[in-house]
């Protein structure tokens, strides 16, 4: 963990110091946005963040949960739950039960529901706060509207999802790690709809989107992810 927040973090000095780090721990079938493959963040890495006030954020984004998928899986809850960690969710369902029977945990609505800069309002009444898509993180005549920028993350470096016309992998991957036994594919629209082809990752305007409001960003990279 250390050796790679020196090599990223340095990207993001000018707009404010390494907040949070997002990956996958041990497995729970209430991830979802990427497939799982194996532990990211190790238990070392996350004593390394504590003692270094990086908050840590888990990525339970599947758009597939109910109430047994959630019974099953409190045991992930009990043991990661703490005020330091953040839950992204891209379930209301999900949300709605972890604000219940976990309020320390903070509840920022996932980049996969696509949410639009006009619907933030609204989600900000069960999230804490919003993640919006890297597709709006140059659209800012949209995003000077926001009313709460403070509690609306942008992408300061996104991926694929930035020109992805159906993001069918979503609802596969979730599907997935839902029935992990099962031998699901990964679903993927590249190769059947057209789009223009882009760098792996797209590095956005920091400066622009400072100087209209906004503090808080995220970032991508082919393993892990952090905020500011």
């Amino acid at each position: 963990m250390e050796s790679w927040l020196a090599v990223y973090g340095n990207r993001v000095n000018k707009f404010g110091s390494i907040t949070s780090v997002f990956g996958f721990v041990e497995f729970t079938p209430l991830y979802g946005g990427r497939l799982f493959k194996n532990v990211e963040i190790t238990s070392d890495d996350m004593a390394f963040l504590s003692d270094n006030n990086i908050n840590l954020r888990l990525p339970l984004t599947n758009m597939f949960v109910d109430e047994e998928m959630y019974e099953d899986n409190r045991w992930f809850l009990d043991k990661f739950y703490g005020s330091n960690t953040s839950i992204l969710c891209s379930s209301d369902f999900l949300a709605r039960r972890i604000r219940e029977d976990y309020p320390d945990y903070k509840l920022e609505a996932s980049a996969v529901m696509d949410i639009h800069p006009k619907d933030v309002a609204e989600y900000l009444k069960l999230y804490d706060t919003v993640v919006l898509p890297p597709s709006m993180s140059d659209k800012y005549e949209l995003l000077e509207k926001i009313q709460d920028k403070h509690r609306v993350t942008v992408f300061g470096r996104g991926g694929c999802a930035y020109n992805c016309p159906s993001k069918i992998c979503y609802p596969s991957i979730s599907k997935a790690h839902k029935n992990p036994n099962t031998n699901r594919s990964v679903k993927c629209s590249k190769n059947s709809i057209p789009r223009e082809e882009l760098p792996p990752f797209l590095e956005f305007d920091l400066e622009k989107l400072s100087d209209i409001g906004f503090s808080n960003f995220k970032f991508t990279s082919s393993v892990l992810g952090w905020s500011t």
